[in-house]
């Protein structure tokens, strides 16, 4: 008697079996007959290519060359800050200045002339000078210390006005002003050393000290970020 073998059946499912072993891997066919109908609309694709071609697949079809243009992030600062738009406080510009033009007038004095009386009104200026710029310095320092919990301070933009914290125009006239004390000092002290002229390098820690506190006291700064 024969034994007849049923015939074998055909998953409706194509699938791929794999032996290894004794085990049966079926991995599912999922792309072997995905065709992707063209999209007559697209928009994308550049002038005279076809939409069910590769080349409309392809990484460049819209015209351009396939790479996605930078993001910036919203919150993303420029490594260069704008410069402040605030306005100009006059009062602390304006005390430099007075300073700058008293302080070269009293040392090209004290430089022509050998009066005691003379010299010694210009060491008598130049130590007022010194104390106004220590009491300045040290006000912005008091501000800046306050300003720092809760703002993001740098020493360079605080007391040196770098940065763009404060308006172009407040931070050229203040760094004019110190600058100008220095060469007057230096000056004056190379050209009458050993007398009390020589003081007069004493008096560029004024415009420092103005130049602090204006960028303590009036700076721009951002808030600083709170830690989650």
């Amino acid at each position: 008697m024969t034994r007849s073998t049923p015939a074998p059946t055909r998953d409706p499912d194509p699938t791929t079996r794999i032996r290894t072993g004794n085990q049966r891997l079926e991995v599912a066919i999922d792309d072997s007959h995905h065709t992707t109908s063209p999209d007559p609309d697209r928009t994308d694709i550049a002038p005279g290519v076809d939409p069910a071609s590769d080349a409309a697949r392809a990484p460049g079809a819209d015209g351009t060359d396939g790479i996605e243009p930078e993001r910036v992030a919203d919150g993303a600062t420029s490594s260069t800050r704008p410069v402040s738009a605030a306005p100009v406080r006059p009062a602390i510009i304006g005390a430099s200045i007075v300073v700058t033009v008293l302080h070269s007038i009293v040392t090209l004095a004290g430089v022509l002339s050998d009066a005691d009386i003379v010299r010694n009104g210009v060491a008598v200026f130049s130590v007022v000078c010194f104390f106004v710029g220590a009491v300045a310095f040290g006000a912005a320092f008091v501000l800046a210390a306050g300003r720092s919990r809760y703002e993001e301070l740098w020493f360079g933009g605080a007391f040196f006005l770098t940065g763009g914290v404060v308006p172009a125009l407040a931070r050229n006239r203040l760094a004019a002003c110190l600058a100008v004390q220095c060469v007057v000092g230096l000056a004056g002290a190379s050209l009458a050393p050993f007398t009390p002229v020589a003081f007069t390098v004493l008096v560029p820690l004024a415009g420092m000290g103005l130049m602090s506190l204006y960028g303590a006291r009036w700076g721009e700064f951002s808030p600083k970020q709170e830690a989650d």
